[in-house]
């Protein structure tokens, strides 16, 4: 029994071994410097969100070394335009103590084009390293609301399914135990 609590539980809660754990990355060598942003979803349309992750800043020749040695900053300074050149956000994002220094941006409804990520990771008054990159923005395509709720419906049945197995499979127990004691 115990092992399908084990399968159970490892089913419930996957592990994604990944340096953003999904979506795309932007990568870039700039002055000796490997910039790696990610972004998820991987394919961004107009009229939706998207999180960008400016967490990993290394030092080139250490990644041609194949030894990874990550370079410190204290802030991201990042600029969003649009495809006819007009700035959406232009913002300070900390560093984070902990976890990934993130953004969640919602993409406008006519964005008009790509967009032009420029980033300039600073440390203190000093520019460490800057550029620029260019994320393909598709149209606005989602004829169907209800797609969403459905992938969000059949994973909330699957969690309830789940738990109530759990539950079942302990509560079983007890009820075994608690009659053969009163015997």
């Amino acid at each position: 029994m115990r092992f399908f609590v084990m399968l159970i539980v490892s089913c419930a809660f996957p592990f994604v071994v990944a340096a953003h754990g999904s979506g795309a990355s932007l990568e870039r060598t700039a002055d000796g410097y490997l910039i790696d942003i990610g972004y998820d979803p991987m394919i961004i349309y107009e009229d939706d969100r998207v999180v960008f992750d400016f967490t990993d800043l290394f030092d080139a020749a250490s990644v041609s070394a194949q030894a990874t040695t990550t370079v410190d900053f204290d802030y991201v300074w990042v600029r969003l335009r649009d495809g006819d050149g007009g700035t959406l956000l232009a913002t300070g994002i900390r560093r984070a103590d902990f976890g990934p220094t993130s953004l969640l941006y919602a993409i406008p409804e006519k964005v008009g084009g790509d967009l032009q990520l420029y980033v300039r990771y600073q440390n203190g008054d000093e520019t460490v390293v800057e550029t620029d990159f260019v994320i393909p923005v598709e149209p606005y395509d989602k004829p169907y609301w209800w797609v969403p709720l459905a992938g969000s419906a059949a994973a909330g049945a699957l969690g309830a399914l789940m738990i109530a197995g759990v539950a079942f499979f302990f509560f079983r127990r007890r009820n075994v135990h608690n009659s053969l004691v009163r015997e």
